[in-house]
């Protein structure tokens, strides 16, 4: 390929082309994934993508100031001239994401999950209790509370039957049970100012 000032363009302008063609898709699939978007989020993703611009406009002119990466001399602005870049910028992203962001879009309406059925009620302002009532989480939390439930240890063995738990167990022949500790904290009533 020619380019506009007579220079031909090499494996370095076609490795540039790939290459930024890469950091968008990576940086573009990571938002794809993500769950919850928040402004870290938003600054990492789009951030990356500039700082790829920056940098490569930064890094195509370092020859003449240090002597290093003298094939790199000018490559950006011949990169960034080229409309075949800019036309791949917009089709290569949308053709490699393409397949994810169907497969997300059919799985998020055909076979969502309750984590995602919550995100949308809470999202359309919509009651989400009754949804977490009905589904598997309430019932595996059923099972773990039956599976966990303690019995009291007879006061009458002795010493070195009485204490076969962990070093961190605090249900052992307490004064206070834990569960009656944690029902008696009322998280309305203000707390002490400390002085």
């Amino acid at each position: 390929m020619v380019l506009n000032d007579g220079t031909i363009g090499d494996y370095l302008f076609m490795g540039n082309h790939v290459y930024t063609y890469c950091v968008i898709v990576v940086c573009l699939k990571s938002g794809l994934e993500t769950d919850s978007w928040t402004w870290i989020t938003h600054l990492s993703i789009w951030g990356s993508i500039g700082f790829w611009f920056i940098f490569s406009l930064i890094y195509s002119q370092i020859w003449t100031w240090t002597g290093l990466a003298p094939e790199m001399s000018g490559m950006a602005p011949n990169v960034y001239r080229c409309s075949i870049f800019w036309m791949g910028l917009i089709f290569v992203p949308i053709l490699v994401l393409l397949p994810d962001f169907i497969y997300k879009s059919l799985q998020r309406t055909l076979f969502k999950t309750y984590e995602q059925a919550i995100q949308e009620n809470e999202a359309n302002n919509k009651e989400v209790e009754r949804l977490i009532r009905r589904s598997r989480f309430s019932e595996t939390a059923r099972l773990l509370k039956s599976a966990f439930s303690f019995t009291r240890v007879p006061s009458n063995l002795d010493q070195n039957q009485r204490y076969r738990g962990f070093a961190f167990s605090q249900e052992e022949n307490g004064v206070v049970r834990q569960a009656d500790l944690i029902r008696v904290y009322n998280t309305n009533v203000d707390k002490p100012s400390g002085r």
